[in-house]
């Protein structure tokens, strides 16, 4: 939605802010925003999909979706056979894997919607529902994960790796 992308171009303008909030210093500044960009294209990727499951298009939605893995995992092996495989460019792999489905996705659906009018009195009601609905979710999903926030600022990146893999196999 509208509130998620205000939200995340928020955490990219601001991210020596929340990079220093979460993990203490800012050294992981571009990794964070490499992030940030990772989980808008993958937002877009699947308003994409949905787009395509809402017009009944199952074939069509579930290509892109496949699309993207194949994307992300032809990637990742590039990265391995020639000798580049690090963190950061394994972020770029992943932020840039979805934006590839995204043209797959735009060959199955088609562009007439582009030049819709909007109903502004419609899309303010949408954006009130869904904004309420987006925070709910980020909450959601900051509180389920309030545990290895703090443990990032408490001790070492290791410690915080483990705790967090055998909380996920709980």
């Amino acid at each position: 939605s509208l509130f998620s992308l205000l939200i995340l171009l928020v955490l990219l303008i601001f991210h020596r802010f929340f990079t220093q909030l979460i993990f203490g210093s800012d050294k992981f500044g571009a990794i964070f925003q490499i992030s940030v960009l990772a989980v808008l294209s993958i937002s877009l990727s699947f308003l994409l999909i949905f787009s395509l499951r809402a017009k009944a298009r199952f074939f069509p939605s579930v290509v892109v979706e496949n699309s993207l893995q194949i994307f992300k995992l032809a990637g990742v092996l590039l990265l391995v056979v020639i000798g580049k495989l690090t963190l950061p460019t394994t972020l770029w792999v992943f932020s840039l894997a979805p934006l590839l489905g995204i043209i797959v996705g735009f060959f199955f659906l088609k562009t007439d919607f582009l030049g819709a009018k909007t109903d502004f009195k419609t899309a303010r009601l949408l954006l009130g529902f869904g904004s309420w609905f987006a925070l709910s979710q980020m909450t959601n999903a900051i509180s389920s994960r309030l545990d290895v926030l703090m443990l990032i600022r408490m001790t070492d990146a290791a410690v915080t790796g483990f705790y967090s893999a055998a909380s996920r196999l709980v």
